[in-house]
């Protein structure tokens, strides 16, 4: 099993907790928000109605700091 970054190919709404709402996939199809979600499991991921896709999401935070010198 491998995984493909995608991130560009779809489009999505606000993340919810450990879901977010798919609003075009990487098919092409697109969504009402909250119809198509995915989660942040990977052994759980939630497959495309249209293309049997399957997908999940991870995210990443980064901190930073000015340094004003």
């Amino acid at each position: 099993m491998s995984t493909i970054d995608v991130t560009d190919k779809v489009n999505f709404g606000d993340v919810d907790g450990e879901c977010i709402p798919i609003t075009k996939c990487v098919c092409g199809e697109s969504f009402v928000p909250w119809d198509f979600i995915i989660s942040i499991y990977k052994d759980d991921t939630h497959t495309c109605p249209k293309c049997n896709r399957k997908l999940y999401f991870s995210m990443k935070i980064q901190v930073f700091e000015i340094n004003d010198q």
